[in-house]
């Protein structure tokens, strides 16, 4: 099992993080198995959509927990909504 830890937070542009997360995929054709990918995030409602969408539709072998640090925007609104949706992604707020 690989584990995967992505910080989409401002100090780094997000797409930026996941169009590089997405190139480490190429570690899958080598390391045979699940991947669990972990994303903390704060007030992202802007495109943490679009983020978790891209990642969790790369592979089936992927589960996805995404950990908000207390967004005071729409952030963990709209992931609760999407984890309804998608049985390999679980939100927490910490």
């Amino acid at each position: 099992m690989v584990e995967i830890i992505i910080w989409v937070l401002a100090i780094y542009g997000a797409m930026k993080i996941v169009e590089d997360f997405l190139e480490m995929f190429e570690i899958k054709k080598i390391l045979k198995g699940e991947i669990n990918v972990v994303i903390k995030v704060f007030n992202k409602q802007e495109n943490i959509e679009e983020i978790v969408e891209k990642i969790l539709k790369e592979t089936e072998d992927i589960n996805v927990r995404v950990e908000d640090a207390g967004s005071t925007d729409k952030t963990f609104s709209i992931l609760k909504k999407m984890e309804e949706q998608y049985s390999n992604l679980q939100v927490l707020r910490m």
